[in-house]
């Protein structure tokens, strides 16, 4: 029998790419007081590159400190989880927060040191490709897949989820409780469903019947 479908406690593509935006420009925020130090100083402003480092330390932070949820996902009120709906291990964390990064620094190939002194034009093209390929990639997954499970979410082992309402000021407030109840509920459901492709046997599978008792003589 087919796994049931469980997808409404998903995040919705339209929240997580905004939560996406977002992000970029909090990071494009924090990164203007080291593009105007260096400028002061006369050495080249921080680019790219920089910016992809500073996505990775970004992103990393919030999912080992702050729930998996980042700034952006915070007013999405959605938040990363494992499969199984546990928080989010610094391994993980690290595995997701590259995968973010990496298309950045993909885009930034032009402005790295060594492929300006050692890599053809067609080779530093392919690289920044390859970035914008990675980023259209993540964002047909996310919208067309049933799991709604990015190219950083299915190397780190993660799912998006949306949260329940912002909780009242009382933190025992009983509808408070329930309400994670059910999205840890929603997530162990979501884990079922995830692992039913690769876990569950075959339909067509089944157990032999037993010999049947042979009389005594």
């Amino acid at each position: 029998m087919p796994a049931p479908h469980h997808d409404s406690h998903l995040a919705p593509s339209q929240a997580r790419s905004v939560a996406y935006v977002l992000d970029l420009v909090a990071c494009s925020l924090l990164l203007l007081p080291a593009a105007l130090a260096s400028y002061c100083v006369g050495i080249p402003n921080a680019g790219a590159f920089e910016y992809s480092l500073l996505f990775l330390a970004y992103h990393f932070f919030f999912l080992v400190y702050r729930g998996g949820a980042s700034p952006g996902k915070h007013v999405q009120n959605i938040a990363v989880i494992t499969p199984e709906g546990l928080p989010i291990a610094a391994g993980p964390a690290l595995l997701r927060s590259t995968s973010l990064a990496l298309p950045w620094c993909l885009l930034s190939a032009d402005s790295w040191a060594f492929s300006m002194a050692t890599l053809p034009r067609t080779a530093t093209a392919a690289i920044t490709l390859a970035g914008a390929f990675w980023l259209a990639i993540d964002a047909l997954l996310i919208e067309y897949t049933r799991d709604r499970r990015s190219l950083s979410d299915r190397i780190a082992g993660t799912v998006v989820v949306s949260l329940p309402p912002p909780a009242t000021s009382r933190a025992g407030d009983p509808h408070v409780q329930r309400e994670r109840r059910r999205v840890r509920q929603s997530a162990q459901e979501a884990a079922a469903v995830i692992r039913s492709r690769w876990l569950s046997p075959s339909p067509h599978q089944t157990s032999s019947p037993s010999p049947p008792d042979c009389a005594r003589s």
